[in-house]
């Protein structure tokens, strides 16, 4: 039986996917949206597997960065063509790997924003990686584990041409992260090729759209899992 969560979420990508027809950017970002809520129904239909998270990604005994959790979400996506995929990834070799090789080179739609570039195999959506998150590098945490809302702790965020392969077991730093939203610099961050802000995952499954002009502390408090912040966002 499906949890309350992930049924709660099919719902909502149903009637999104039917909202999001059509084309220019508000069809484009509203599949952007879809992507995040397939990327959370997996991410839960793992935890209520494993009654944790994914880590962000496994290491050899040498330290070596083997596998991402995007692959290991592949079976608990909803989607049939990821049961296939699933079975094809090979966790005995490394992600870019001989057979893994021929994966990773594939323009995977699920973790690839249409606003960004359609061509590219790197992925759009990252964890935030650091002891201050959920996602704590080798280790994760549960929904029980979160001390702060779930609806107020970021899970998965958007980033504009991360150059990051959808296989590849690197994401953003919480340091990256923080740096605000589209920061100007221009260096990897939270960021969109949407425009005035960028879409983020929460814990509780939501996707919400935040803006660049996202206050720093705010965003920082965000991405704690028990920084025990009390965090208000507009609706």
């Amino acid at each position: 039986m499906l949890p309350a969560i992930v049924l709660a979420l099919l719902a909502i990508l149903f009637f999104d996917a039917r909202r999001g027809r059509g084309h220019g950017e508000s069809a484009r970002r509203s599949s952007c949206v879809n992507n995040l809520k397939q990327i959370a129904i997996a991410l839960h239909n793992y935890h209520d597997t494993h009654k944790i998270f994914p880590p962000a990604f496994i290491a050899d005994a040498q330290g070596n960065r083997m596998h991402s959790w995007r692959a290991l979400i592949l079976r608990y996506v909803e989607l049939p063509e990821f049961k296939e995929l699933s079975k094809k990834y090979d966790f005995n070799q490394p992600w870019n790997g001989p057979s893994n090789s021929k994966l990773n080179a594939r323009i995977e739609k699920l973790f690839n924003c249409r606003s960004d570039d359609p061509n590219s195999s790197s992925t759009n959506y990252l964890a935030v990686v650091g002891s201050e998150t959920i996602w704590q590098s080798e280790k994760s945490l549960s929904t029980r584990s979160i001390a702060d809302a779930r609806s107020n702790t970021i899970l998965v965020v958007e980033v504009h041409n991360s150059g990051i392969n959808w296989l590849e077991p690197r994401d953003l730093t919480f340091e990256e992260a923080a740096r605000g939203i589209n920061p100007r610099d221009g260096k990897l961050g939270i960021s969109s090729a949407h425009r005035g802000g960028a879409n983020v995952l929460f814990a509780d499954g939501a996707v919400r759209y935040l803006t660049n002009e996202t206050l720093p502390e705010t965003l920082r408090a965000l991405l704690t899992a028990n920084g025990g912040e009390d965090v208000r966002l507009p609706d």
